[in-house]
């Protein structure tokens, strides 16, 4: 089975909850967004309720998989999320109390932190339980 084939999943209502949730935190960031578009501060919360959007929908169409091969799959999308939750909430937060410039090396290292651990997080290793649990 492919994980773009349709008949690979069946309907299961553990999903709804997530891509409820998934879709209303989007629906919030688009709002921000869309409101002031210039600021720094919008672009982190759009940043965080994409990135918990990720989270929440890669581990929703893993429970609607048949497979453990493609749940696998969109469990590792859903690490991806998950890992870059903590940089959202710092971003956001440094950028909300006007703090950005002065924590640029933090934040850039927090932000290439979250990305390795999302990058190991995806391609399957002998250690990959160590990033995913």
């Amino acid at each position: 089975m492919s994980v773009w084939d349709l008949s690979s999943y069946s309907w299961n209502i553990y999903a709804l909850p997530n891509f409820a949730t998934a879709a209303i935190l989007l629906a919030f960031g688009i709002f921000i967004i869309s409101r002031k578009i210039k600021a720094l501060t919008s672009w982190a919360y759009f940043f965080e309720c994409v990135v918990l959007s990720i989270w929440l929908g890669g581990f929703g169409i893993a429970y609607l998989s048949k497979t453990a091969e493609i749940a696998d799959f969109w469990f590792r999308w859903g690490w991806i999320g998950a890992w870059n939750i903590f940089f959202g909430n710092y971003l956001f937060t440094t950028s909300f109390l006007k703090i950005a410039k002065d924590r640029k090396v933090l934040l850039v290292m927090a932000g290439l932190f979250s990305t390795t651990m999302s990058l190991a997080s995806f391609w399957p290793s002998p250690y990959s339980y160590l990033v995913t649990g």
